[in-house]
């Protein structure tokens, strides 16, 4: 899937990964985002930074929400990733 642009009431950037090992946390946070807007294929879910890298490696997306504490580590770690792969490659100053 490439990342578009679902219209509704208004304007939704997906597809959204959203990282949550909590099952109910998870299915909470699908439900909300199904009540936004977002079609249940626009969404895909990970329960760990592993699994999420392997959704990243499969495509892109344009929405990110991202459990901090992840019980194969930070989810912080993945954020930092997300942030490189998005910037351009700046030239280094001399």
């Amino acid at each position: 899937m490439s990342i578009e642009i679902f219209h509704s009431e208004s304007s939704l950037l997906a597809p959204v990964l959203l990282v949550e090992d909590e099952p109910l946390i998870r299915r909470r946070l699908e439900s909300l985002l199904r009540q936004l807007g977002y079609t249940p294929d626009a969404v895909v879910t990970a329960a760990s930074l592993q699994e999420a890298r392997a959704c990243l490696s499969d495509q892109p997306f344009a929405l990110a929400l991202v459990d901090l504490g992840l019980p194969d580590g930070s989810g912080i770690d993945l954020i930092l990733s997300l942030i490189h792969i998005s910037e351009p490659t700046r030239p280094e100053r001399i």
